[in-house]
C-alpha cells in the first residue's frame, strides 16, 4: 500500500507540473490546448486513484464488516478526484465554453429518446457475451446487488447517476472534445474522445465496447447541439435506467 501511494504521489506531482507548464504555455491564447485536456484526464485518474488508496488505508475493514471489500473508499476517492479535476477545468474555461449554454428543446428530446436505444445496445452486447461464454456482469453491478438495499448501495446510485455523469461530461465532452475537434476534425475528435471515455472504465473490460458507442453518441450530441445539456440528459438517463432495470430484473426472479 505504501509503495502504491508513493508511486501515485510521484506520478501526480509530475502530472500537476505538466499541467502548470501547459497552462503557462497557453496563457496568452483564448482557448485551452489538447495537452491541457490530456493532463486533466491524467489528473482525474491520479487524484481518483490516490484518493481511493488513502480512504481505503484510513478505513480498513471497519467500513463494511460483512465484506472484505467496500466501495465507499472508491466512491469518496473518485469524488475527490472529480472535484479537483473540475476545479482545474473551470480555471481554464468558462461554463459557456464548456458547453453550459442553451439549446433547442428538440435536442433534449432527441437525447432522451437515445436512452432506450443505448440500453438496447447494452442488452444486445450482454447477450452476445453470454453466447460467447464470456462473463457479462459488470463488477459494479455485482457490488451493487450484493449490498442492496443498504445506505452504501444508495450512495452508489447517487454517485453513478448524478456525480459521475457531470464530471465525465465536463471532462470528455466539455474540455477534451473541443481542442481535439480543432486538431483532428469532428469525426476524429469524437472517435478519440469516445475511445478514451471507454478506456476510462477498463476496470470492467466487457463494458468498454458499448461505452465507446455511448461516447460517440454523446460527442455527436455535444457538437450538433452546441451544448453540453443533451449529452448530460443521455448520460444521466442511461445510468438511471440501468439501475432501474437491474432492480426490476431482480424483483422478477423467482
Amino acid at each position: 500500500m505504501i509503495d502504491l501511494i508513493a508511486v501515485s504521489i510521484i506520478g501526480g506531482g509530475l502530472s500537476i507540473g505538466m499541467l502548470c507548464w501547459s497552462h503557462h504555455r497557453s496563457a496568452a491564447g483564448p482557448t485551452w490546448t489538447p495537452s491541457e485536456s490530456f493532463m486533466a484526464l491524467l489528473m482525474m485518474i491520479w487524484c481518483s486513484s490516490l484518493g481511493a488508496l488513502i480512504f481505503m488505508r484510513a478505513a480498513g475493514d471497519s467500513w463494511l464488516p460483512d465484506s472484505s471489500v467496500s466501495v465507499l473508499p472508491a466512491i469518496l476517492g473518485t469524488g475527490v478526484g472529480g472535484l479537483l479535476t473540475v476545479a482545474f477545468i473551470r480555471l481554464r474555461a468558462s461554463w459557456a465554453a464548456l458547453g453550459f449554454v442553451g439549446c433547442e428543446r428538440t435536442w433534449i428530446l432527441r437525447a432522451a429518446a437515445c436512452v432506450p436505444g443505448f440500453l438496447g445496445v447494452s442488452l444486445a452486447w450482454g447477450l452476445l457475451l453470454e453466447v460467447l461464454g464470456v462473463a457479462a456482469q459488470q463488477e459494479i453491478v455485482a457490488l451493487f446487488m450484493a449490498r442492496w438495499p443498504s445506505t452504501e448501495a444508495l450512495l452508489m446510485v447517487g454517485y453513478a447517476v448524478m456525480v459521475a455523469p457531470l464530471v465525465e461530461e465536463l471532462l470528455f465532452r466539455g474540455f477534451l472534445l473541443p481542442p481535439l475537434v480543432a486538431r483532428l476534425g469532428s469525426r476524429g475528435g469524437v472517435a478519440l474522445t469516445a475511445f478514451l471515455f471507454g478506456m476510462m472504465h477498463i476496470s470492467d473490460p466487457q463494458a468498454v465496447p458499448p461505452l465507446i458507442v455511448l461516447g460517440s453518441v454523446l460527442g455527436w450530441l455535444r457538437l450538433r447541439s452546441g451544448s453540453l445539456w443533451p449529452a448530460l440528459v443521455l448520460h444521466v438517463g442511461n445510468n438511471a435506467m440501468a439501475f432501474v432495470l437491474l432492480l426490476l430484473s431482480q424483483s422478477l426472479e423467482p
